[in-house]
């Protein structure tokens, strides 16, 4: 439990109280309990209920850990990787409305959670130049607008083998 003790002064105590139960009702569907007596209020707060983040922190997963990149032993040239598959973990205090993949070679999805547009990208593979590793960058945006962006590079684990 989480205790907020208010002096007393007039109505400062009750509108203190009640634009916090709204507040905390709103982002965590948190109950709360007033305590009052002449001198002093206590809200008390379930610590459980709290959000555990306040905005949008963005990040994503992929598989495989190391894709690899297959290079032909014929000519030497680099050729492709094998299928990448990114998922969204993003954790908002509010509904996340878009998810922008920006991937690599300038390959750039976006996703809105619907059936057509899910929030994760299609599997995704590489083929052109020699790379070590493929640099992603997802930005979501909560419904009221708000956006954060996060980075992580891929790294690529590079073979001889070339599937037939």
């Amino acid at each position: 439990m989480i205790y907020i003790k208010i002096n007393n002064s007039k109505h400062s105590v009750a509108l203190v109280a009640v634009a916090l139960i709204l507040f905390l009702a709103l982002i965590s569907s948190a109950s709360a309990t007033l305590l009052t007596s002449p001198t002093t209020s206590k809200i008390i707060l379930p610590s459980n209920n709290l959000p555990k983040v306040f905005g949008i922190n963005p990040d994503f997963t992929f598989c495989p850990d190391f894709p690899r990149f297959f290079i032909n032993p014929v000519s030497g040239n680099p050729g492709y990787t094998e299928p990448i598959y990114f998922m969204d973990k993003s954790v908002s205090t509010w509904p996340i409305k878009y998810w922008l993949w920006e991937i690599g070679d300038d390959t750039i999805y976006l996703g809105d959670g619907s059936v057509s547009l899910p929030k994760n990208p299609p599997a995704y593979t590489y083929s052109g130049p020699w790379i070590n590793f493929i640099k992603v960058t997802l930005t979501v945006k909560d419904v009221y607008g708000s956006t954060s962006t996060v980075t992580k590079y891929v790294p690529l684990c590079h073979t001889n083998e070339y599937p037939n």
